[in-house]
C-alpha cells in the first residue's frame, strides 16, 4: 500500500494508491481491505479509489522495439481514456523495454527513447500517463542516465522522478547504468 509513493521513490501522491507488487496483495484482499471498484481487462487493472479512476497497464514490452512499445502504450492510453480513467500507470522502462542493458551506452538508443516519449506525450490529452524511460543526467558528475518515471499530460512531460534504489543483485545491474536520485520532490496530482 502506498499512501505517499509509487515504488522506489518515484512519485509522491495525496491519495492512496495500491501497489500490486507486494506478494501479499491480491485482488480479493484489495476488495476486502480497500473498498474500490476494481476490474481487469486483459491488459491492465482499473481501479476507482478515493473518487479517482486509474489504470495499471501491465504489458509485454520488447527491448529496443520502439514502434511496438509505443503502440502498446498508446493503445492502452486510448483504452484507459475511453473507460474514463484519469491516470494510466505503466511499468519501469516501458519505453525501451526491460532490461535494456548495454544498449543504454548507445547515444542513438537514448535519443530514440526521448523521441518515443515525445510521441507518446502527444496521445496524453484528457488523461495523464506515467511511463518509464531512461533520461539524461544533466549534472556532469555521476552516471550519464537516470531511470525515470515521467508524468505526461496535455501533450508534454509535466513531471519527472528518478529511481533512487537501484538493484545490483541477480540479473539486475542498474547501478552500472543509472545514477541514483538523491533529491526528492512532491508532485500533486488532481
Amino acid at each position: 500500500i502506498l499512501s505517499a509513493e509509487i515504488r522506489q521513490s518515484f512519485l509522491v501522491w495525496d491519495l492512496t494508491i495500491i501497489s500490486l507488487t507486494s506478494p501479499k496483495i491480491t485482488e480479493n484482499s484489495l476488495r476486502t481491505e480497500y473498498p474500490t471498484n476494481c476490474s481487469h481487462s486483459g491488459w491492465g487493472s482499473i481501479f476507482n479509489i478515493a473518487g479517482m479512476k486509474f489504470t495499471l497497464a501491465q504489458l509485454n514490452y520488447h527491448i529496443g522495439n520502439f514502434p511496438g512499445n509505443k503502440d502498446l502504450i498508446c493503445n492502452a492510453i486510448i483504452k484507459a481514456r475511453s473507460e474514463n480513467a484519469g491516470l494510466v500507470i505503466f511499468s519501469e522502462l516501458c519505453v525501451p523495454g526491460y532490461p535494456p542493458l548495454d544498449l543504454l551506452d548507445r547515444f542513438d538508443f537514448i535519443n530514440k527513447c526521448s523521441q518515443t516519449v515525445d510521441e507518446i506525450a502527444k496521445e496524453c490529452r484528457g488523461i495523464t500517463a506515467i511511463i518509464g524511460s531512461p533520461t539524461l543526467n544533466k549534472n556532469p558528475e555521476g552516471k550519464k542516465l537516470f531511470n525515470s518515471a515521467l508524468v505526461l499530460s496535455e501533450g508534454k512531460i509535466i513531471f519527472s522522478a528518478n529511481k533512487s534504489l537501484l538493484p545490483t543483485y541477480d540479473i539486475f545491474d542498474e547501478y552500472r547504468y543509472f545514477e541514483p536520485e538523491k533529491k526528492f520532490s512532491v508532485f500533486r496530482f488532481g
